[in-house]
């Protein structure tokens, strides 16, 4: 099977080792196409914005990859493997890569509100899942020795607070204040950590939510 009819293909019979080398493709292109500049398309329906086209293809393929997961390395099911949390993680990684530019170019066109709307919704969704993989971890200090389970919770925590900021919604500030907490206690061992920890509390200060957010990671 070719790396495509996988992606495309959502009874696939996939192996650990296979949804590893698809969820780390997938993500790399969700991240392209994050930073990639493409034509204002204040002008066209989202059927036929060039940026609107990939991003629904790549929404699309991350759907079939979860679907084709293999009941072995599905999570929170699986937490006790290294692969499957590296694996989600990934997977959700690139959905809020590809959801928060979404929301973004959706703002900058009154056409294209619904987009924001929707794409608002896969991002909670996402970094929601991200919360219950790393909440759920038995051995957290183990595996955020894996930079990207760093960086997965930096960026879910950012998702909560760009939520709490605009709805003040309670489950947004547990989550995020969890995250925090966590990635703090793990920074004095993890240099990634404290480096993320310190962009997070950079961002809750300047957000207003915790102005003491600074002072938490000093030491």
């Amino acid at each position: 099977m070719t790396l495509h009819q996988a992606l495309g293909n959502p009874s696939a019979q996939l192996s650990p080792f296979a949804c590893r080398a698809l969820a780390a493709y997938i993500f790399y292109a969700c991240l392209e196409h994050s930073f990639t500049k493409y034509p204002d398309d204040n002008t066209e329906t989202a059927q036929e914005s060039e940026f609107w086209k990939r991003q629904h293809n790549l929404d699309s393929r991350l759907a079939v990859l979860f679907m084709a997961l293999p009941d072995t390395v599905r999570c929170p099911e699986n937490l006790a493997r290294h692969d499957a949390v590296t694996i989600n993680l990934t997977l959700h990684t690139a959905s809020i890569c590809i959801h928060r530019v979404g929301v973004v170019r959706a703002k900058r066109s009154a056409q294209h509100a619904a987009q924001s709307q929707g794409a608002a919704a896969r991002l909670l969704t996402a970094a929601q899942a991200i919360f219950a993989i790393v909440n759920g971890l038995r051995d957290p200090q183990l595996l955020f020795s894996n930079p990207f389970v760093a960086f997965a919770a930096y960026v879910a925590a950012l998702v909560f607070v760009d939520d709490f900021a605009t709805s003040h919604t309670r489950q947004s500030e547990e989550c995020l204040n969890t995250l925090m907490d966590l990635m703090v206690s793990i920074a004095n061992e993890n240099l990634v950590t404290a480096s993320l920890a310190l962009q997070l509390a950079g961002h809750l200060k300047k957000s207003g939510i915790d102005p003491s957010a600074l002072d938490k990671v000093k030491p």
